[in-house]
């Protein structure tokens, strides 16, 4: 009889687990349904923002300016994510975000466009 207590336990814990269960499946439906799955380029990065290194060597390719629209095309990732690792790295010294006479946004790699001030 000392047992007796806890047998009303089981059937919560089963219920427990089925419903954990059930929303953890949702969750990677939804997941796939985002247009995650069957992106290459994205998966295989390991995400969607591109990091400092990518964007500096992408740079250095470009003379040492960079708009989103380059990140975009060159690195095939989304705009809001090009655009959010630009401004990540834009610490005023070595990447500095600047508008050119036509209203366009771009973003100057000091160190290698050649304009730093040693």
């Amino acid at each position: 009889m000392g047992f007796m207590p806890f047998s009303g336990l089981i059937p919560i814990i089963l219920i427990g687990g089925a419903i954990y269960l059930f929303f953890r499946h949702r969750r990677h439906l939804d997941h796939d349904a985002d247009g995650d799955r069957g992106r290459g380029d994205r998966i295989s990065r390991g995400g969607g923002r591109p990091r400092a290194s990518e964007l500096y060597r992408l740079a250095h390719k470009h003379g040492g300016t960079l708009t989103v629209s380059e990140v975009v095309v060159e690195l095939g990732v989304e705009p809001k994510d090009a655009e959010a690792s630009l401004e990540a790295i834009t610490d005023g010294r070595r990447v500095q975000m600047e508008v050119g006479t036509d209203g366009g946004v771009f973003y100057r790699f000091v160190e290698i466009a050649g304009g730093d001030s040693r």
